[in-house]
């Protein structure tokens, strides 16, 4: 997981102050049912503090982050799917019925914008 901070009303650049695989260490399980994730990462300006990081998510927010990367999962085997078979057709339409769009070209890049 990567995190970046940068400043909310200005502009500034983007710090990277967090950049590691999570691992069973960072959860611990929640109130009714929530995750908790907690995490050590720099700060804002590196002045070599790290700060604790804890994040709660409810089941409604997990079940959120699973579709998402379940859609992201079955359109990238979609691509690669198309792409073996030379045809340019998208041979399932599971990724549509998942995420409610049709734009895959469009979704794509706003799918790599949000991660770069």
């Amino acid at each position: 997981m990567r995190i970046q901070v940068r400043p909310a009303k200005r502009q500034g650049t983007p710090r990277t102050i967090f950049h590691r695989a999570l691992n069973a260490g960072d959860f611990k399980p929640g109130h009714a049912g929530a995750v908790l994730v907690s995490i050590d990462a720099e700060g804002m300006y590196a002045d070599g503090s790290k700060y604790r990081y804890m994040m709660e998510f409810s089941p409604a927010e997990v079940r959120s982050v699973l579709n998402a990367a379940q859609a992201q999962i079955i359109y990238a085997t979609e691509l690669r799917d198309s792409a073996q078979c030379g045809d340019g057709r998208y041979r399932t339409s599971a990724w549509s019925i998942l995420t409610g769009r049709t734009d895959r070209h469009d979704a794509a890049l706003d799918a790599a914008s949000r991660y770069h």
